[in-house]
């Protein structure tokens, strides 16, 4: 076994801090790039920007499900259907991450993705006070107001939701070249298989020695771990607990 469960890296910041969040990213950088993720607990003096609205947002979910690609193959699609597909669901009850894994292998074609994501949304209002700290402001702050308003416009936060136990949003990958899988058991942990930039080669050659027709940057594939580990690609199983 090349990985190892481990928590999300936490961090304690202050009301200045987070006011600079970018310059308190780019301290703790390497460690983000190893581990795809930072936990930041807020000192009593910060202040968020947030909209007073319920939690539980009406969102449709994302109507897609996984399918083998070969029997043999521990490297899964993901397709578009049409409407949710009650039988699947009624079947799928997954405990844990470890048994989606483990029913995921012994489908023939399985479950809903049971997820929803809506793009341009956030819980946070910008606000004109710097007293408070506000997500929409980040992108000015970083390198990115170079290009101005146009690629400032492109990097929008999401609302991203697990809509029923078992939820699993497939393989994306940032242009760091940072792979993961995100797992999130609704009421329960949330967990990221992290595949580091250093091993992204050796995950690209195995994909094309699979001869798989599946696109490796577009986020329409799962990646089993355990295939993972049979061809010693070492990846991060990280746990963040509710």
């Amino acid at each position: 076994m090349l990985s190892t469960a481990t928590h999300v890296p936490t961090f304690q910041t202050n009301k200045n801090e987070i006011q600079n969040l970018i310059q308190f990213i780019y301290k703790y950088e390497q460690i983000l790039k190893e581990f795809g993720a930072l936990k930041i607990q807020l000192h009593d003096d910060c202040k968020l920007a947030l909209k007073k609205r319920p939690k539980h947002l009406l969102i449709s979910t994302i109507n897609k499900q996984v399918s083998k690609e070969n029997k043999d193959d521990l490297i899964y699609s993901v397709q578009q259907t049409d409407r949710s597909n009650e039988s699947i669901k009624q079947r799928a009850v997954i405990k844990d991450e470890t048994d989606f894994w483990s029913k995921l292998r012994l489908s023939k074609n399985y479950r809903q993705l049971n997820i929803s994501i809506v793009p341009n949304k956030s819980f946070f209002i910008e606000k004109k006070s710097h007293e408070y700290f506000d997500i929409h402001r980040i992108p000015k702050q970083s390198l990115l107001r170079i290009g101005e308003k146009k690629v400032i416009s492109q990097c929008v936060p999401h609302v991203k939701r697990a809509n029923s136990p078992g939820a699993i949003f497939p393989l994306s990958c940032a242009k760091q070249h940072l792979s993961s899988i995100d797992y999130h058991h609704e009421g329960g942990n949330h967990q990221w298989y992290v595949i580091p930039a250093y091993e992204r080669k050796a995950l690209e050659t195995l994909i094309k020695k699979e001869n798989l027709s599946v696109c490796f940057d577009h986020g329409n594939i799962f990646i089993d771990p355990l295939l993972l580990d049979k061809n010693h690609i070492r990846y991060h199983r990280i746990l963040q607990s509710n």
